[in-house]
This record gives structure tokens, sequence and C-alpha cells, in this order.
């Protein structure tokens, strides 16, 4: 049985841990269509991946002690892990939760459901560092999504594997954010500065080795890689 639960790295106390709910493979998305003048559907591939429910089940000695569980777990930009495993999990907030109280009227059965982000991440994230052109290695099954650090002044142009990146001007470092949903280009003072993003799309590093190539004014980049599996 897990006995642990982590949410943003902080040990989850005051229960105990009855069952984490299953694990799943993330699912590709795809739609089905209605091919006319035949009888035959067309399934096209979205280039995304589907999350999963996933049910925890704890037990809680006081009845006030649920409403500070679910408080931390409904909060904003979570992740939780289990145990010690090597990965951990982002999730959405809660899609439900419901309580029982035992007939020892002392404990409660508390059950909860989030809604699993696609992807497991490592817990020991990779941060690789040139100051030259070279490669990085993306240790994960499936691409991953980058937050980029560029140190140099004026223009700069960042290949990784096919993609590439021109910023016009450079003053001290920019930051890359390649996250999906949160793809920006951010100033040495962490302010937007999207303005700056000359040519390019934002990074999905392929599994594997990748080519690495630096070139105008760079003078070193950190690659936070954020490895994950499917």
């Amino acid at each position: 049985m897990i006995e642990k639960i982590y949410l943003n790295d902080v040990i989850l106390t005051n229960v105990v841990v009855l069952d984490v709910g299953n694990e799943n493979i993330c699912k590709k998305s795809h739609t089905i269509v209605n091919v006319y003048g035949s009888n035959k559907r067309a399934i096209i591939n979205n280039n995304s991946y589907e999350g999963y429910k996933r049910k925890i089940k704890l037990l809680v000695d006081d009845y006030e002690k649920i409403t500070d569980i679910v408080n931390k777990i409904e909060g904003v930009e979570n992740k939780i892990s289990f145990n010690n495993e090597k990965y951990y999990y982002k999730y959405d907030c809660l899609n439900g939760w419901e309580n029982v109280r035992l007939k020892d009227n002392k404990h409660y059965i508390l059950d909860i459901e989030l809604y699993i982000h696609p992807f497991k991440y490592f817990k020991e994230d990779t941060v690789e560092t040139l100051t030259s052109s070279g490669t990085i290695n993306n240790i994960g099954n499936v691409y991953c999504e980058p937050r980029i650090t560029i140190y140099g002044e004026g223009s700069c142009k960042l290949t990784i594997g096919e993609q590439s990146i021109v910023l016009k001007s450079v003053e001290e470092k920019a930051v890359i954010e390649c996250e999906h949903g949160k793809q920006n280009v951010l100033n040495k003072d962490g302010e937007l500065n999207n303005s700056n993003l000359e040519k390019g799309e934002f990074f999905e590093i392929k599994s594997g080795v990748n080519a690495v190539v630096l070139r105008g004014n760079i003078r070193r980049v950190d690659i936070e890689m954020r490895c994950r599996n499917r």
C-alpha cells in the first residue's frame, strides 16, 4: 500500500492513504470524421494527448481536517506524487469529493477525484548548460516543453533539432517559456517581451539526442528540460 502523498513536494499529513487509484498511459487525441461519398471514416490525429481521471482515498480522524486537505488539493498549478516514485503528475482542480463517516464516529473516508494531465514528469529535472554548439538529451519517451534562458547581447538565434528561434535584441538575458498555455518571451526582469521574438516557434524537444546550435551574440544557454514519459 502506498503510504505517502506529496503535494507540490510537501508531504500530506494527518491522513492515512488507503488508495491512490490507477495510473493510465495517456492516449493520443484524435477526431473521427465521416468521409463523404464513401462508407468509411477518417481518423485525424490532433497532435495532442488526453489526460484522465484518478481517484484517491484517504482516512481522516477529524472532520475539520477534511476542509484543510481539500483546500490544499484544490489549489492551482499543483503537482502530486506518491511515495518514492521518480515521477510527479500535474493535475487540474478537483472534479469532486465526498466523505463518509465511519461507524466509530471518529474517522472519515475522504474520496477525491482529480483530473491528471497527460504525461508524468521526472522529479530530478535536468538543466543543460551550453556555451557553444553541442547536444542535449531528452531522456523521456515523448517531446518536452523546456524553459530556456539565453545570456547575451543583441540579436540571438537558437536552434534545437529542427526548430529555431530568433530574438531581435537581448539585454543581458532573455527567457523563452515553451510550456503550452504559458508560451512567452521574458526580458531580464521577468517582464513579458513577446515583441522580441522575430522568428520561430516555441520549442518541443524530441525524445533522444538533439543538436543545439548557438548563433549571433549568445554567450550561454541554460535549458530546463522538463523531461517526461507518457
